[in-house]
């Protein structure tokens, strides 16, 4: 296959898929934490910026872009780390993020 065939069914890799590549076998690797999925799902995003900034392998811009994008919508975050999961886990901690969501609705009513 020429080089001109592969770069036309390439896709391009965002800040997000490097991410996901760097921190998410890691995240799945240690044993199951619902506290670390209630810190994501309460905003504490901090841990995850300073983790990418700290890797030495993303700009200050994909940084700062990621810190806006996961305060915004922390569970940006719970998807990049689960992007290689397989669909037993996938399923298993979204269900963590959906009972915390009805927790928080249950305290605030």
């Amino acid at each position: 296959m020429s080089a001109a065939n592969l770069s036309s069914n390439a896709t391009a890799l965002t800040p997000g898929d490097y991410i996901s590549a760097v921190f998410g076998l890691d995240f799945l690797a240690a044993p199951y934490s619902f506290e670390s999925v209630a810190r994501i799902h309460n905003g504490e995003v901090d841990d995850w910026v300073n983790a990418i900034a700290r890797s030495g392998l993303f700009s200050n811009r994909v940084v700062a872009d990621a810190a806006f994008a996961w305060e915004a919508n922390p569970r940006l975050i719970l998807m990049a780390l689960l992007a290689d999961a397989d669909e037993m886990t996938h399923k298993r901690f979204e269900m963590v993020w959906d009972s915390l969501g009805r927790v928080d609705a249950v305290a605030y009513a």
